[in-house]
């Protein structure tokens, strides 16, 4: 499983699960929203169905540890690899 970090432009950050990854977007469950997220890359931003461009980043760790245990935040750009 793979945690991603959704912020958005007004400082709001949720978390959200990576169900499914592409080159034409994510598809992320976010706990409390009764449907999936779905962003698309646009250019070197990830956008929201309704356009909002929102920056990314991952909880990285290297293997099941403490749920403390917690890697510091990488940002993810539109059309990197993870």
């Amino acid at each position: 499983m793979h945690t991603v970090l959704i912020m958005y432009p007004c400082g709001i950050v949720v978390e959200g699960l990576l169900l499914a990854g592409s080159d034409e977007g994510l598809r992320l469950a976010v706990r409390g929203e009764a449907d999936v997220l779905e962003l698309c890359p646009s250019g070197h931003e990830w956008r929201t169905a309704d356009g909002t461009a929102v920056t990314l980043g991952a909880v990285l760790c290297d293997a099941p540890k403490a749920a403390t245990d917690v890697m510091p935040v990488r940002t993810l750009r539109a059309g990197s690899v993870v």
